[in-house]
């Protein structure tokens, strides 16, 4: 009898896994993070680009190995935190693609944020492959966080639930069984390879009001923490790691001096008693690249594509040196 409350036990908690993995086939939609985690873990580079949604649409790979001669590609991705962007680099390392070069790109916003505040703790966590890595990034993340969600990731996305006959029509393709994202292309961008999103100009380009003033005081313990760690273990595993932060529009920078000034002086610091090479794109002057705001998205210095592929020559020839 005993046995008999066992077998029944184990029968219903696979019944309710099985449940769980149907509704989060149905509600989950597809995502650039399992895309580029997926790149991450199983191809190889000389230089891997992590950050923000800034290093996303900024950096487009192709046209910066052009000019380097290496091959890179890009993780930095929207509501990227440096929790997210140690993990991923520890990631690439444990699947044995570990990168010769490390590109941080710095934006003083993600280091006054709580850690994915506002956005869904799974993001990254749920499309990390199965990895030693893995199990350090729950502990150190997602327990601090909607842990919970992970064992019903699907309720995160309820509200989706007209969209589930697109969604499950997607992730039955060859496409996004081949890590694909053509379903996340819209009318104003289009991801291309190696982990770039080409924005058309001017979709958001309305204010800087939702621009984050960058305040020292403001800054967490938590962003710091990760940084260093993030530089030690780039260390101990021989990879050379630099650090950049991306121009933003010529009318933010100006409304805004004071605290781009300061942002550049407190990270200039940092990076100076580690040791780490770091380059602030915003001294770039107008003749070097036309940074009106026309040529952005938004002003909080999302690149149109166009824009982003004559900075992403510069910053090529930038790396090379």
């Amino acid at each position: 009898m005993r046995d008999f409350k066992a077998l029944r036990a184990v029968f219903f908690l696979v019944l309710c896994a099985a449940f769980t993995a149907a509704l989060n086939f149905a509600f989950i939609p597809n995502s650039v993070a399992r895309a580029d985690l997926h790149r991450v873990s199983t191809e190889t580079y000389d230089d891997l680009f992590i950050g923000s949604s800034h290093s996303h649409s900024d950096i487009d790979p192709l046209v910066v190995d052009r000019e380097t001669g290496r091959k890179s590609t890009n993780a930095g991705m929207p509501s990227e935190y440096l929790t997210d962007s140690y993990y991923i680099v520890k990631l690439a390392c444990e699947s044995g693609h570990r990168p010769k070069r490390v590109i941080y790109e710095w934006d003083p916003g993600y280091w006054m944020t709580e850690d994915m505040a506002g956005n869904n703790p799974d993001s990254f966590y749920l499309r990390f492959p199965a990895s030693l890595t893995k199990i350090s990034y729950f502990a150190d993340k997602i327990m601090d966080m909607k842990w919970y969600y992970v064992l019903e990731p699907w309720s995160e996305y309820r509200n989706l639930f007209k969209n589930i006959p697109a969604t499950v029509k997607i992730k039955l393709g060859k496409d996004y069984r081949n890590y694909g994202t053509a379903d996340l292309d819209t009318d104003v961008k289009k991801y291309r390879p190696e982990g770039f999103a080409y924005f058309s100009k001017g979709t958001e380009t309305d204010s800087f009001s939702n621009v984050l003033s960058f305040d020292r005081t403001k800054v967490g313990e938590k962003p710091l923490q990760y940084f260093k760690k993030l530089a030690g273990y780039c260390r101990e595993q021989g990879i050379e790691f630099t650090v950049v932060t991306l121009p933003v529009p010529r009318e933010t920078y100006s409304a805004l001096l004071s605290s781009f000034q300061d942002a550049h002086d407190y990270f200039t610091g940092i990076a100076g008693s580690l040791g780490i090479p770091y380059r602030d794109f915003n001294d770039l002057s107008d003749g070097e690249l036309d940074r009106q705001v026309l040529n952005y998205r938004d002003y909080d210095g999302h690149m149109s594509g166009e824009l982003a592929e004559k900075f992403s020559v510069i910053l090529g020839k930038y790396l090379t040196k």
